[in-house]
Formats: C-alpha cells, sequence, structure tokens
C-alpha cells in the first residue's frame, strides 16, 4: 500500500527520469518480494564475478557522478572517465574526480563527428540532442559536439574497457563517434527504448542491430522502466564483444 502511494505521487509530480533514481533508490526498500532486487549495479558485479576486471571505464552522460561513485565500489582500482554534456555538472562532477586519483572528467557533448553549434535540450536526467515527447520544462542550448575518440586518445587506454551510455536517444550517434574505442572495448551498458520516447531517437532493435554489426552481442538485461498503464519504454542493457570469452565460456 505505501509503495503504492509513494509511486502514485511521483508520477504526478515528477518526471520519468527522476523518477527513474528515486525508484533504484527506494525500490529495495519497497519491493515486499522474496526475491532479490537486480538493478543494474548487480549486474556489473555479475561480471566481475565472472571474472571481468576494466582497467579503464567510460561513464558517459555521468550527469552527477552517482554511476561512477557506485561503480567505483565494485572496481576501486579501474580508471574512470566521466564524460557530461551540461556544463552546468561541471562543478559537482569536478569535486568527485579531485577525490579520487583514478577518476577524471570531460565536460563534452558527444556525437558522430566534429561539430559546431548543435541544439541540445537540457532538462536534468532527460538531456538530449533529442528532444522529450513530454510536457517536462527544458531549455534549449547549443554545444560543440565531438567524438567519444578524440577525448580517449587523451588517456592511456588498454583492451577490455567497459563503456556505458546514458544519452537518452544519441547511444548510436555517440558509438558512431568511437570506432577506435570500440575495438578496446569488451562490454557496453546501454539504455534503449522501445517507444518513441524522443523524437527521431532511434528504437530497441535499431540499436541492437548497430552494436550486432560491430561485433557486440546482447548480453544481459538489467532495469526497466514502464509507463504508468504499466507498457514498457526504456530498458537498460549489456552488450558484449561476439569473441569474448565471458560469452563463450557460458554452460549450460
Amino acid at each position: 500500500m505505501i509503495k503504492q502511494i509513494i509511486k502514485s505521487g511521483l508520477k504526478a509530480f515528477v518526471s520519468p527520469a527522476i523518477r527513474r533514481r528515486v525508484y533504484d533508490a527506494i525500490g529495495s526498500t519497497l519491493d515486499s518480494s522474496p526475491i532479490p532486487k537486480y538493478n543494474m549495479f548487480r549486474h556489473i558485479t555479475i561480471l566481475k564475478e565472472l571474472g571481468f576486471h576494466p582497467p579503464f571505464i567510460v561513464d558517459v552522460g555521468a550527469y552527477a557522478g552517482e554511476w561512477t561513485k557506485k561503480v567505483l565500489d565494485i572496481y576501486p582500482n579501474a580508471t574512470y572517465l566521466m564524460v557530461e554534456a551540461q556544463p552546468s555538472k561541471k562543478n559537482n562532477l569536478e569535486k568527485i574526480a579531485q577525490q579520487y586519483d583514478n577518476v577524471h572528467l570531460e565536460i563534452a557533448l558527444l556525437g558522430e563527428t566534429e561539430k559546431e553549434n548543435i541544439r541540445f535540450f537540457e532538462m536534468e536526467t532527460g538531456s538530449s540532442i533529442y528532444e522529450e515527447k513530454t510536457e517536462f520544462k527544458r531549455r534549449e542550448i547549443h554545444l560543440n559536439m565531438c567524438m567519444l575518440d578524440s577525448i580517449v586518445s587523451k588517456y592511456e587506454v588498454d583492451r577490455d574497457c567497459f563503456l556505458k551510455l546514458d544519452v537518452q536517444g544519441a547511444e548510436i550517434d555517440v558509438l558512431k563517434g568511437a570506432q577506435s574505442f570500440l575495438s578496446s572495448t569488451e562490454f557496453i551498458m546501454l539504455e534503449a527504448s522501445t517507444l518513441n520516447y524522443n523524437e527521431q531517437a532511434p528504437l530497441f532493435a535499431e540499436v541492437i542491430q548497430f552494436l550486432y554489426e560491430k561485433g557486440f552481442i546482447l548480453f544481459d538485461i538489467c532495469d526497466e522502466r514502464r509507463m504508468s498503464n504499466h507498457i514498457l519504454f526504456q530498458i537498460d542493457l549489456i552488450f558484449v564483444r561476439g569473441s569474448s570469452p565471458y560469452r563463450a565460456s557460458v554452460n549450460f
């Protein structure tokens, strides 16, 4: 009953993107099910249990840095690169980067190529180059775009890297600008939409097809997000390189 009251209140006054973070934070305390809650961080822990230890982890769409801080608990010795497009998040993210010797920060809008004056819709966790099809408040700004490959080239990158994308529909755009880095990447975690939540953004099937053509196979399904009528509209996925030993070692 309490769970339903809280969720009803959130649906009435809070945007879906913010609701998602609240659910992730308090979901385990609201859920009376005896089945353990499996969120994206539990799935990353499973990768560690399988023997995966990435030397370099890239957090694209770092926002407030919470994802990086949580994954630091799982992989404390990895080198981290947080990338965030919103200039307003720079100060808080800099504090995190200063707190850890192995965490770096780049404020940059990522895409397929280098471009100037790109329209960007700033709306906290829903920020994107693809406008959200909701009525929630947003601010239109213009930013210069660069490629992830250009940023990563500043750092020492080994194989078996981990890439996380939370870019609200711009996943394929960012991946197209990361052709070199993908050759060093073992796992990719990203969010895909099953419905047109962002104008003209690729959907679930297009993302899977693109990564398949790049040699990556769907490995795991993490968090899901549903609308108030329970229809699925977004899901977090983990992809692995098709030739990966972590895929080949599965025993049925």
